[in-house]
């Protein structure tokens, strides 16, 4: 595990919006184009990329779904992890308190998706340890409860492929059964799912997007839920 000092160095230096020198020697950019594209997508959110960089990242964006849906889920990410605290101790404090309850809990009767089994991306993985300990160590707890199954990827039967226009992330405790509900309900279909980052891109008729994403958003089993602009661009 890393030390709380160099982990809280590093959410420090992502919030500043500057490159840090030890994830530069971690982050080794081998593999297809896909897999660069994700490995700097959350450069590219606070404008640290160069220009071949990221003149890169949006060329990839234009082509691939997966990487547009990563992308609103990181800058949405981007806002939430730059206005959390920095108090380590408050946040381990907080993280044993809800460990402690977690414990003293019956365990969940309802299947739950296994997002663990899925790469999450480095950057916000290194930057969470940090400054959300008490949020992500909590939610990883629960999810190691989860039992070995087929990993879901889509709702229904496939059709023709079109770009996804809205993201949504679920809270973790979310069953699969409640999943379809909300997703009939909103009349959306998957287009790619569950993503690295558990997210996943919809595609909803072009006039009731918005009226979706609403009613999304209502819902607390829904943790993030928002529209890709431009008709699934970037």
């Amino acid at each position: 595990m890393l030390g709380v000092n160099f982990g809280v160095n590093l959410a420090a230096g992502w919030r500043t919006g500057y490159r840090i020198i030890a994830l530069s020697n971690v982050i080794k950019l081998h593999g297809d184009l896909h897999e660069q594209t994700q490995a700097l997508l959350p450069w590219y959110v606070n404008g640290t990329l160069d220009t071949a960089e990221a003149a890169m990242v949006e060329a990839h964006l234009v082509e691939c779904a997966e990487c547009r849906g990563e992308l609103a889920f990181e800058r949405a990410m981007g806002g939430r992890i730059g206005g959390l605290s920095m108090d380590v101790e408050q946040g381990w404090a907080a993280m044993r308190q809800r460990l402690a309850a977690a414990e003293a809990a019956p365990a969940p009767t309802a299947r739950v998706i296994p997002f663990l089994r899925r790469r999450v991306t480095l950057g916000w993985a290194i930057a969470g340890q940090a400054a959300a300990a008490a949020l992500v160590l909590v939610a990883v707890g629960s999810l190691r409860q989860a039992p070995n199954g087929a990993e879901y990827h889509a709702l229904g039967a496939a059709g023709p492929a079109q770009a996804g226009n809205m993201v949504v992330v679920f809270r973790p405790e979310t069953a699969e059964r409640d999943i379809r509900t909300l997703l009939d309900g909103a009349q959306a279909r998957v287009v790619e799912g569950p993503l690295t980052t558990g997210a996943w891109v919809l595609r909803v008729d072009g006039a009731r997007r918005d009226a979706a994403v609403a009613q999304l958003r209502a819902s607390p089993r829904i943790a993030l839920a928002e529209p890709l602009d431009g008709d699934g661009k970037p």
